[in-house]
Parts: C-alpha cells; sequence; structure tokens
C-alpha cells in the first residue's frame, strides 16, 4: 500500500513539472551578424576610391584575410527564431590601393527590385511580329560597374 502511494505522489509531481502549454516559447531577439551592407553604401562605391575612403563608406571589412590583402569581405546575416532570414556578401578587390571591382549580393534601392531587374517587358499584343519595349535602367543598373 505504501509503494502505490509512493507512487502516486512520485507520478503527480513529474506531471505537474510538465508544461501545459507547449506551444509557448520565449522570445527570441533577431539576431545580425557581420556588417550590413545597404545600396546607399554601395551607390557611394567608385572605381579608382582608396582604401580608406572605401573604409569611410563601408565600414571596416569582417575579415581581414593575410593571403589576399588587396580583397575585402564583407558578410551580412539576420537570424530570427534561430532561421536565417536574410544573407549577404560583398567582395571588394582593390589594385594598387585602388578599389577595381565590387562582386557579391547587391540590394535594389526600392522595393521594387523584381521589376528592377527585368530588362525587357513583354507587351500582350495580339501582334506577334512585335519585339517586346525595352524597359529603361533603373538609377541603380546605370550608376553599378559591379558585377
Amino acid at each position: 500500500m505504501k509503494m502505490r502511494i509512493f507512487l502516486l505522489v512520485l507520478s503527480l509531481l513529474l506531471v505537474a513539472c510538465s508544461s501545459s502549454l507547449p506551444s509557448i516559447k520565449p522570445y527570441k531577439m533577431p539576431i545580425q551578424q557581420g556588417n550590413l551592407v545597404t545600396s546607399k553604401m554601395m551607390m557611394q562605391l567608385k572605381p579608382g576610391m582608396t582604401k580608406t575612403q572605401v573604409r569611410f563608406v563601408m565600414g571596416t571589412p569582417l575579415i581581414s584575410d593575410s593571403f589576399h590583402k588587396d580583397q575585402w569581405d564583407y558578410f551580412y546575416q539576420m537570424e530570427k527564431d534561430g532561421a536565417i532570414i536574410e544573407k549577404r556578401r560583398v567582395t571588394l578587390i582593390f589594385e594598387k590601393d585602388l578599389l577595381n571591382k565590387v562582386k557579391g549580393d547587391v540590394i535594389p534601392a526600392s522595393q521594387n527590385a523584381k521589376e528592377e531587374r527585368q530588362e525587357i517587358v513583354p507587351q500582350k499584343n495580339n501582334d506577334t511580329n512585335q519585339k517586346p519595349v525595352q524597359k529603361e535602367k533603373s538609377m541603380l543598373d546605370r550608376l553599378k560597374f559591379w558585377e
């Protein structure tokens, strides 16, 4: 009889320790890691800028590679609830301490990024002999020199 009471009390204590609302989780703050690279910063980059000027515009590079002193890498990653929401990488390549190339993920300046990336807009006409009209390039496309 004592053993049954002991097991009953023990099982009640174990049940009391469990959560009745398993869907409630603690708040996890969005975590930003790396250097935030905006389109405004990218628009300020011009070929021939010195490393000091680039550092003023972009900030200190995240990785200083001793094997590639003329290459600066900027990484940016945004995590929310343990999942990666946004991830970007920009690489700046210098020749003789002057900016030569910019590679990587470039952020469009407006929310209509998908529309700006499309160079050709098809028209809905029944005439099949007409060629699609080329859309005017966006400000970012006209000024950028990177790949």
